[in-house]
């Protein structure tokens, strides 16, 4: 039975909002790891303020000379996670540390000023970077082309 026009569109409007989706988690899961870098630890209310975040510090990340290569690359994840429909949650991860790392460049924040930071960014890049190589083996394993 042929498919109607109608489901193609549902089709597509799913995959568009969860390569959506997967975008604002990773500009999330970075002004996260900003957010816990710059105060070493969020207090209980705090770390709502990460869901908002993103949305002033792309603009302040900008400002830098250095950042002028986030706005590219956070086009092209963009369209790869639209278009493309690349993995979501190796994209979200990826989106999250360049981010971040964007923004402790753009404040010239060293994460290795003291114990507690180092801590803190082992903790916050670290997990991160672990989920990462999860996800890419994940992926592999998931997507085995037959011999």
């Amino acid at each position: 039975m042929k498919k109607s026009s109608q489901f193609y569109f549902f089709d597509a409007t799913r995959t568009t909002f969860s390569g959506l989706l997967a975008f604002i988690a990773g500009l999330i899961g970075g002004a996260f790891i900003y957010e816990y870098q710059l105060s070493y630890h969020l207090g209980d209310d705090e770390w709502i303020w990460c869901f908002v975040a993103w949305l002033w510090l792309i603009p302040h990340a900008l400002n830098s000379l250095w950042c002028l290569l986030l706005l590219p690359f956070l086009a092209f994840m963009f369209f790869g996670l639209i278009w493309k429909e690349w993995n979501r949650f190796t994209s979200t991860i990826m989106i999250a540390l360049v981010f971040s790392s964007a923004l402790l460049l753009t404040d010239r924040l060293n994460p290795f000023r003291c114990f507690g930071a180092i801590r803190d960014f082992l903790i916050t890049t670290g997990s991160a970077l672990v989920l990462l190589v999860v996800a890419i083996i994940w992926d592999k394993l998931t997507t085995r082309t037959p011999d």
